[in-house]
């Protein structure tokens, strides 16, 4: 089973709920990394994302761990 992100944090990292996200620009990114930062802190959301994510991603326990879920879905 893959894990869904990692939870322990690098040494230096900024968490992602502590992130500003500008609003101030044309570009469609900032509504995009907002929704993602949104799931990413949002415990219900990020469950049912998630429970889609793994019915959807084949797993075997053969082989060396592959992309977390967060990073199949970013």
């Amino acid at each position: 089973m893959r894990k869904r992100f990692e939870i322990q944090l690098e040494i230096g990292a900024t968490p992602i709920k502590e992130i500003e996200i500008t609003k101030r620009s044309r570009d469609e990114l900032p509504p995009l990394l907002e929704a993602l930062q949104y799931i990413y802190i949002t415990s219900e959301i990020n469950e049912k994302v998630f429970n889609v994510i793994e019915k959807r991603v084949r797993t075997t326990k053969e082989g060396r761990p592959g992309l977390s879920l967060w990073e199949i879905l970013v």
